[in-house]
């Protein structure tokens, strides 16, 4: 770990300056990375958490979500049947990093929302109304087996305690 501490107080602003404008630095191009024998090493603890929606900054910046043309790059992660495309729908990261007395604690994850498919939207498709204002049949079955849990049948639906039938 790595703390770079500006000579005066007031220069921080620009010590973050030299760090976003100019990838030599971290590199190590204006100075000497080395270690030293400390007497004395005094940081605060602190713990921070910053989530970033990459989808959001790339919207603002007038860029879309790109196409992920090979599928097989994410077959680790993914499985995808007939190696159609990835659309990236949504991208985020996280990061969280703690230091006490006992040590650091960090960690980073970065989630894709992803939706397989070709480009185009999908059909609209029409919804229709279902009001239950007639006798009516009903059950609660579970779809991979197919065993009916609860049935009944509803007579009088208008009417609040109803009388209907269930097995």
């Amino acid at each position: 770990m790595y703390f770079f501490l500006p000579d005066e107080q007031d220069r921080l602003q620009n010590l973050i300056g030299k760090f976003n404008s100019d990838a030599g630095f971290m590199n190590g191009d204006y100075f000497e990375l080395k270690k030293e024998m400390l007497e004395e090493f005094w940081i605060p603890k602190f713990k921070f958490s910053f989530d970033f929606d990459v989808s959001k900054v790339m919207e603002d910046m007038g860029e879309s979500l790109s196409i992920i043309a090979n599928p097989r790059d994410l077959s680790e992660m993914v499985h995808n049947f007939e190696d159609v495309p990835f659309f990236i729908l949504n991208l985020s990261q996280k990061a969280y990093i703690e230091i006490d007395e006992k040590g650091t604690e960090a960690a980073a994850v970065t989630k894709m929302l992803l939706r397989q498919g070709c480009a185009q939207h999908p059909p609209k498709i029409k919804r229709y109304n279902f009001v239950a204002d007639h006798p009516f049949l009903f059950m609660i079955r579970e779809e991979r087996s197919g065993l009916i849990f609860f049935s009944g049948a509803v007579l009088n639906p208008i009417q609040e305690d109803s009388m209907g039938a269930c097995s």
